[in-house]
């Protein structure tokens, strides 16, 4: 037997110990690249959903500002309630309030970007939320507290940015 086989024969131990860190090394060297390959791809996909939203938001807008005027209306009197409205106006107020609230309830769950969602609608969200407040803390006195929470949540993270 030649002195390199007499070598491996008895450094057998050492070269699959050496083997075994290889391969965990390998492995490790992979494995943040993973991690980053999969955020950016997790990334990616909540942008493009933001800006899909954003477009199918844009299209059916006419509805959400019918009911966004009349909240507006509403807050400015002062004297009247959500509950007075005609059903049809009632209704209206609600999609423009649950819209925003899918809105917030996205974002906050991550399926969409904050930062595309904040760039579109930052400063109306925030001043729809203010607008809309009191309407809604009539709405949850009827026995509904968490109604809109998500909207709220989000409405004054966004006005008070750290």
């Amino acid at each position: 037997m030649g002195e390199i086989e007499q070598w491996l024969v008895t450094s057998q131990d050492i070269l699959a110990s050496i083997a075994a860190l290889a391969t965990a090394f390998a492995f490790l060297v992979q494995l943040p690249a993973y991690f980053v390959v999969k955020y950016i791809g997790e990334r990616e996909q909540r942008r493009e959903r933001a800006y899909k939203f954003i477009d199918e938001y844009l299209n059916r807008q006419t509805g959400n500002l019918q009911g966004r005027l009349i909240v507006q209306n509403l807050s400015s009197s002062g004297e009247s309630s959500v509950y007075d409205l005609c059903p049809e106006d009632r209704a209206k107020v609600m999609v423009f309030m649950n819209d925003n609230e899918r809105i917030a309830h996205s974002v906050l769950k991550k399926r969409l970007d904050e930062k595309v969602i904040m760039s579109w609608f930052h400063t109306t969200f925030v001043k729809d939320w203010e607008t809309a407040a009191p309407i809604v803390s009539e709405i949850r006195g009827t026995g509904r507290p968490n109604l809109f929470v998500e909207w709220e949540r989000l409405a004054k993270r966004w006005s008070n940015p750290h």
